[in-house]
């Protein structure tokens, strides 16, 4: 008896210690940002979150903190899932229960208890339709592995071969790269940039669309109203300036008083100006939309100006027929790999897939785990979440039995710890780091693949001719004017939007209301007799009543003049003058001095230079990548193939898993089986949560979501050319997160005391606005900025595109499309309530303990009931361990 229990104690403190390491290595290897599709009671921060047990120790074992079971029963303890039923539903404070940042309580408690039910009806679902054979047991792993796209069958024939040996020879070659001629090599992919650009020029000399293009302009010259469009702009910026002179004048000289008269009746003028200014935006947009083409009109203009200013740039320094053979040697090098790259393609792409789709659990498309949006992670806390005390409480049933919970879900819990395994064995994937350099591993190797053969011997005869390059130079002053008509048609392009973003939510009425009660607010008791305010001048300025005025009536005219800056440079020379300039050199805007040499003979010598060039510079490009990897990186992408190789030998009996779940299945698992429809269901409250809780991430996001929205004017610049306008989701987002906050203010879950109730206050989410940002494009697009070596960034805007795209990344991983599940969020007032029945029923139900094959009645049972002969000493250990804790000693 004391050998055992010496033995008890020793495993007991042996799981115990593998379990502080596993957690420690957890929060060791946390990802940079939240994870805002966690679940909210449970960290995420590795691979799979880390639930009260570890994925190293048995389900059975009992929870820090759980109380201890009877020991009144020491011949038919049930184990130590059946005995012990911790109450966390209230606890904001254990480190293993994830709240979503600022969340107010009200929010965090619904959201809380709603996720129970949506792991616990997914839970029956999954254990229900891989046991009848409804759910395929391979989508069902890939699911809860986070696959992704990658289908485990891909998986499973996945051979690391290829890639061990492509990094192989990417080690014994990347020193034979010579780095002595790299700046030739960078002015061959610039004439690369050049001759690609000519070759999509278009025709300059017959520019379409034009002749229609002056015709507006033309009408647009002649009768649209600059005066009035271009008045409110100027006027706000000229109260500004009356303000600033009345604030530099003596307080106590009492003409301040009459300057504030002369203000307020301005302002109130500027204020009127607006009606016109509307009328003559609205004119803009629907009459003159057509001058929104003119960038498009003129762009072979500006495209052949650009690429003669960039090929002056080169002109001083020359690529020659002797800088081509250390580039042939470094070609013939990225060639000697190239077959190799090859023959790893499909494996390559699979570990970027499954690399992107396990660190953004959130973006994968789920038919069989929506209650579980994170996979795994989330089924491991359905331990915790099917012995809350909560369920108990809300179902109110005397007597009522939460073993059958724990008992009847034993086969999904068993095919749980299988899975832990596997995870265990991708935790290299899910690096934070490893994304970055598996998509750099992908470029190199899809460059790599793409060398031409050929390229070698295009080198010389390339070089040679970009060597004769020396074409006689435009000059500046002749092309001066076109440049300024098509910066003048730019702006008459953004002029419309400009115009909407100033105008918007502004009311007439209303802003005159507010300039009465600004200049009220001074202090003076009627500030329109302004003899009488002279006498009380002297009192009320001494006062820190008119300080406060001046500074609001500032801020209300800052705020009016801001909204006009945009239109202010715009307009700026005068907009008709600039249009009509543009009429009067309207011949000579594509025909000026030297246009027609630059067309022909530039252009004709570069264009059927385009198929050589790229294929040459596909090669260099290639070597490139090659020589600027890491070698410290190399280890890791043989890793991540091992992991994935050791995963696919586990994979390949995933046909078993309903065969082994259907064995000494218990009466409990029996009974929960028969939750009917249970997939739709937990389709349903699946949806209907996920929902909820991306409702709430994006609340959190608010301030981010600011940032976003407003970046400064040199990141506006950078980003522009790649995402366009994004107004239109910024808008979205912003309406969205006033509806989000309009449906906290109504939840009130004090109300909500069954589980049928959980399910109405849902239906509101089908009122929120949808998002339509493609928020991980968005993010891709900022990635490549980033890690452009060729673009020259200041610092300041660098950072503030790192802050976007980390935003886009939290973004990305929130479902926003609200309206596509208005179906789901209608059904489930009928799904909660549906659900409430049937747990009503189930946990009254006398449960036989379950009696594995090859046992007698009356001996120890196996995990789902007690314990069996061959868990004895383990379970006891835990058990004994456990209760050593809890009791202080």
């Amino acid at each position: 008896m004391k050998l055992f229990a010496f033995l008890s104690v020793a495993t007991a403190t042996a799981i115990y210690a593998t379990t502080s390491h596993r957690r420690y290595y957890a929060s060791d290897n946390h990802r940079d940002y939240p994870n805002f599709f966690a679940d909210p009671r449970t960290s995420s921060g590795s691979r799979s979150a880390n639930t009260h047990y570890s994925s190293d120790s048995s389900p059975d074992s009992p929870p820090p903190g759980s109380p201890p079971s009877d020991s009144s029963q020491p011949s038919s303890i049930r184990s130590i899932r059946s005995a012990s039923f911790p109450d966390h539903s209230d606890d904001f404070s254990n480190p293993h229960i994830r709240t979503i940042r600022n969340v107010n309580e009200e929010s965090a408690d619904y959201l809380k208890r709603t996720t129970i039910l949506a792991h616990l009806v997914n839970g029956i679902a999954l254990q229900t339709g891989l046991m009848n054979g409804t759910i395929p047991p391979s989508d069902a792993v890939g699911e809860l592995l986070n696959f992704g796209s990658v289908p485990v069958s891909t998986i499973v024939n996945f051979k690391k071969d290829g890639i061990n040996a492509l990094v192989e020879k990417l080690k014994n070659v990347k020193s034979d790269i010579d780095s002595n001629y790299k700046d030739y090599e960078e002015i061959a992919l610039k004439w690369d940039e050049i001759i690609l650009e000519v070759s999509e020029i278009g025709d300059v000399k017959n520019l379409t669309g034009i002749d229609s293009y002056f015709e507006v302009l033309k009408q647009f010259n002649d009768n649209f109203n600059f005066d009035s469009f271009e008045k409110p702009g100027k006027s706000f910026g000229t109260r500004k300036t009356d303000l600033e002179y009345i604030k530099s004048l003596d307080q106590t000289n009492t003409d301040i008083v009459d300057k504030l008269d002369s203000l307020k009746r301005d302002l109130k003028n500027s204020i009127s100006s607006l009606t016109a200014f509307k009328s003559s935006s609205d004119e803009l947009k629907d009459k003159y939309k057509s001058l929104e083409n003119g960038p498009t009109v003129f762009a072979p203009v500006e495209k052949t100006i650009a690429v003669f200013e960039k090929r002056m740039k080169l002109s001083k320094t020359l690529v020659e027929k002797k800088h081509a053979d250390p580039v042939k040697k470094n070609i013939k090098v990225a060639l000697q790999v190239s077959t190799y790259a090859q023959s790893a393609q499909k494996e390559v792409s699979y570990m970027n897939n499954l690399a992107e789709s396990i660190s953004a659990p959130g973006s994968i498309q789920r038919k069989y785990s929506k209650g579980f949006p994170n996979g795994l992670a989330d089924l491991k806390t359905l331990l915790n979440d099917v012995r809350d005390r909560w369920i108990e409480d809300v179902v109110n049933i005397t007597g009522s039995n939460l073993n059958v919970l724990t008992d009847g879900l034993e086969p999904l819990f068993q095919l749980e710890k299988q899975l832990e395994k596997m995870d265990e064995k991708l935790r290299p994937i899910s690096n934070a780091n490893m994304n970055k350099a598996l998509s750099d591993f992908k470029q190199l190797q899809k460059g790599l693949s793409d060398v031409k053969p050929e390229s070698v011997d295009l080198v010389e005869d390339l070089f040679e001719k970009l060597s004769n390059t020396l074409f006689v130079p435009l000059s500046e002053s002749t092309y001066k004017e076109s440049l300024e008509s098509i910066k003048t048609a730019r702006d008459l392009q953004e002029l419309p939007n400009a115009a909407s973003e100033a105008i918007k939510e502004l009311d007439v009425v209303e802003l005159n209301k507010e300039v009465d009660k600004l200049f009220d607010s001074l202090g003076f008791k009627n500030i329109n007799d302004v003899e009488g305010s002279k006498k009380e001048f002297e009192t009320v300025f001494a006062a820190n009543k008119a300080k406060e005025g001046l500074k609001n009536i500032k801020d209300f005219i800052g705020k009016l003049n801001t909204r006009f800056n945009k239109i202010i440079l715009m307009t700026k020379g005068g907009l008709k003058d600039r249009v009509k300039k543009i009429l009067d050199t309207k011949d000579t805007i594509n025909k000026f001095k030297g246009i027609e040499g630059e067309i022909t003979t530039v252009h004709g010598f570069l264009k059927p230079l385009k198929d050589n060039s790229t294929k040459v510079s596909q090669a260099i490009h290639a070597y490139r990548q090659l020589r600027d990897i890491r070698l410290e990186d190399m280890p890791v992408f043989e890793t991540v193939a091992s992991a994935i190789s050791d995963v696919a030998q586990d994979l390949s009996v995933v046909s078993t898993i309903p065969d082994e779940m259907k064995k000494d299945i218990s009466q409990a698992t029996t009974e929960i089986n028969k939750l009917s429809d249970s997939l739709t269901k937990s389709d349903v409250i699946g949806q209907s949560v996920n929902s909820l809780r991306s409702a709430f991430a994006l609340r959190d996001l608010k301030k981010e979501v600011e940032k976003l929205k407003t970046p400064d004017a040199e990141t506006q610049a950078v980003i522009q050319k790649i995402w366009g306008s994004h107004k239109k989701e910024m808008a979205e987002l912003d309406k969205t997160l006033g509806d989000i906050e309009s449906f906290e203010k109504n939840l009130n879950i004090s109300n909500l005391t069954t589980i049928g109730a959980y399910g109405p206050p849902l239906t509101a989410l089908a009122s929120l606005t949808s998002v339509s940002m493609k928020a991980k494009e968005k993010s891709k697009a900022l990635g490549a900025l980033l890690n452009d070596g060729t673009v020259q960034m200041d610092p300041t805007v660098k950072k503030s595109i790192e802050e976007s795209k980390k935003t886009l990344d939290q973004l990305a991983d929130l479902d926003l499309g609200f309206a596509s599940h208005s179906t789901q969020f209608q059904s489930a007032p009928s799904v909660f309530s549906d659900l409430e029945n049937f747990l009503t029923k189930l946990l009254q139900v006398p449960i036989t303990p379950r009696q594995p094959s090859g046992q007698t009645p009356g001996a120890p049972s196996g995990p789902g009931g007690v314990a069996g002969n061959q868990q004895g000493g383990s379970a006891a250990a835990v058990f004994f361990a456990w209760k050593k804790r809890s009791s202080g000693s």
